[in-house]
């Protein structure tokens, strides 16, 4: 894979900026980090008008390795190893976290609705998880209370040059993120608590998902280490017509559990929930509390821990 960006197309660049990989160049480093020196981010000054006035603005254009081990919905993503980010950027820091905010499309001005966030913590990028009473997400937008080992702060708005962040601070324990289930979700899945069982495991998967399929030995592992603490119920978010398959499948396995469907074409839990990559894990409590939420391998890793401390 090439990737070029080049003077004559870009009269604002000082050079031409070439970068080659091979397709398996990020492969190799499956589970791991990869090494700095394997993914070069392109950075550049990009002037503009602004006022009257020209602007200089840095920029990066940041090549983003993905995690493998996950299946996504869009299948182009399925066979890509790097994405090309091409936004303008700022990042910030508080209390030890670093914010990086972006835009979502092209714009001269940064504004509330054009404007999103990344948060990184200890060198770990937030994803859309729930861990220890705390929810995550991979992208914030303004509005949004963002959680922090440290902190707990309320993105409020941003100039237009993006050079002053407006934000609220609040005490780390006067409020809480924790995310409820609504009445019309719960109500599907009361069924399939037992009366003795406080806590449901959630797998959510798709016929379509290897990743998910090759783990149900695993699962299934857990499931008979932990069955005794929580039910188990597996989502199918597939199409009406898959669910014999997926019946099928968890024969296959000598699946013990319930698998139920979630359609692809309608508004569903898994929609609620905002699962995009799977396989996803999540616990909910009796009440209908999300306790718990992550996805893929260390989705897993730390679904066993938790169950194990309960």
């Amino acid at each position: 894979m090439h990737i070029n960006v080049l003077k004559r197309f870009n009269q604002f660049l000082e050079k031409d900026y070439l970068v080659a990989y091979s397709l398996d160049t990020l492969s190799f480093y499956a589970g791991k980090k990869a090494p700095p020196q394997k993914v070069k981010n392109i950075a550049f000054n990009f002037n503009y008008c602004y006022n009257n006035a020209i602007v200089i603005c840095p920029m990066t254009i940041a090549l983003i390795p993905f995690k493998i081990n996950v299946t996504y919905n869009d299948t182009a993503l399925k066979n890509m190893y790097l994405v090309v980010s091409k936004n303008r950027s700022r990042t910030f820091t508080v209390n030890g976290a670093t914010f990086r905010l972006f835009q979502n499309k092209i714009s001269p001005v940064f504004n509330r609705y054009n404007t999103k966030f990344k948060v990184t913590e200890a060198a770990i990028i937030h994803t859309n998880k729930i861990e220890n009473g705390i929810r995550t997400k991979s992208t914030y937008s303004m509005g949004d209370t963002i959680f922090t080992k440290a902190s707990r702060i309320v993105l409020d708005s941003i100039d237009e040059v993006g050079h002053l962040l407006y934000y609220t601070s609040l005490p780390v324990n006067s409020t809480s993120n924790i995310v409820s289930l609504p009445e019309k979700y719960l109500k599907d899945l009361n069924p399939f608590f037992r009366p003795n069982r406080q806590y449901m495991v959630l797998d959510f998967w798709g016929t379509w998902c290897a990743p998910c399929i090759a783990g149900l030995p695993d699962l299934k592992r857990l499931y008979n280490q932990t069955k005794a603490k929580a039910d188990f119920l597996s989502i199918c978010f597939d199409t009406e017509d898959k669910l014999p398959l997926a019946k099928k499948i968890f024969k296959k396995h000598s699946i013990e559990w319930a698998t139920i469907l979630n359609d692809q074409k309608k508004p569903t839990l898994t929609n609620f929930l905002q699962i995009s990559s799977f396989p996803t894990y999540v616990v909910i409590s009796k009440k209908g509390e999300v306790i718990y939420k992550n996805t893929g391998p260390e989705g897993f890793d730390n679904l066993k821990a938790l169950l194990n401390r309960l």
